[in-house]
């Protein structure tokens, strides 16, 4: 948010992607996955709590580095 305008901003379309119920991860997966390996398990718990669906790209990344860790 813009303190000054206090205008809402969204660099990577995520407004979009609550609209849709969608989860994405920022930019390339497997680099986001690598930084922080929870992020797989939160994008899951985000999705069968809420209900949203998780993007291809990122799925796919979660398929691949699941049995990864540290």
């Amino acid at each position: 948010m813009d303190p000054a305008s206090r205008e809402v901003l969204d660099f990577v379309g995520g407004r979009r992607d609550l609209e849709a119920r969608l989860i994405r991860a920022i930019g390339d997966p497997d680099t986001r996955f690598a930084e922080d390996h929870l992020r797989m398990l939160r994008a899951i718990r985000f999705a069968a709590r809420l209900g949203f669906g998780i993007e291809p790209a990122t799925f796919a990344a979660i398929q691949r580095l699941r049995g990864r860790s540290g």
